[in-house]
């Protein structure tokens, strides 16, 4: 039940507000700790019973992660799903998604305009009212088989796809009425 599964991940915070993979200690994934704190953010904004202390430590360790700054372009990745979760709960993000573009743009120029990194930076900026800035970042995704997808740890062309389609559906939703039913016959068909 949903409630097993939080007492599971309450079981598996670290003090720092991370999710271990197999216990509550220093062993973790980033990437793992953010998704499970936005399952969390998910279920209490369905109305689903979220123990307060475990979404404010997990987002202590979100804060933490939007303040550092990564050399790949998965650790960046990373690091703007943190920031959108933080923009989402309404947590003052801009010198964190500022600082991370100019990263982006500097270190990742060619590649990251096709990565989810991208999307969550544009939802970010959307959520702070800034759609001047929103809008050219999601403008410059695409769906499907077209997009070149740099493959890593818990992200390959189906994920990316679905977190786009998540965020265009949340925070563009102009964007998802122009979508082919051949776009999303694309999607579905690996699944």
């Amino acid at each position: 039940t949903l409630e097993d599964l939080i007492n599971v991940l309450r079981a598996r915070q670290n003090g720092e507000g991370a999710f271990g993979l197999w216990a509550a200690n220093a062993h973790v994934v980033d990437y793992v700790s953010v998704y499970a704190t936005h399952f969390l953010i998910e279920a209490r904004d369905r109305g689903r019973t979220v123990p307060p202390d475990i979404i404010i430590n997990g987002n202590n360790y979100l804060r933490h992660l939007a303040s550092g700054e990564g050399e790949a372009l998965a650790d960046e990745r990373t690091r703007a799903y943190a920031i959108y979760l933080l923009t989402r709960q309404g947590v003052v993000t801009t010198n964190f998604a500022a600082a991370l573009q100019r990263r982006l743009e500097k270190n990742h120029a060619k590649t990251y305009g096709q990565d989810i990194a991208a999307a969550y930076l544009a939802a970010s900026y959307q959520l702070m009212k800034q759609q001047r800035l929103a809008e050219p970042l999601i403008a410059g995704l695409t769906l499907g088989p077209g997009a070149k997808v740099a493959y890593g740890a818990y992200y390959d062309a189906l994920t990316r796809d679905a977190q786009l389609i998540h965020l265009i559906a949340r925070h563009f939703p102009e964007r998802l009425a122009r979508l082919s039913p051949e776009t999303l016959e694309l999607l579905v068909k690996p699944i």
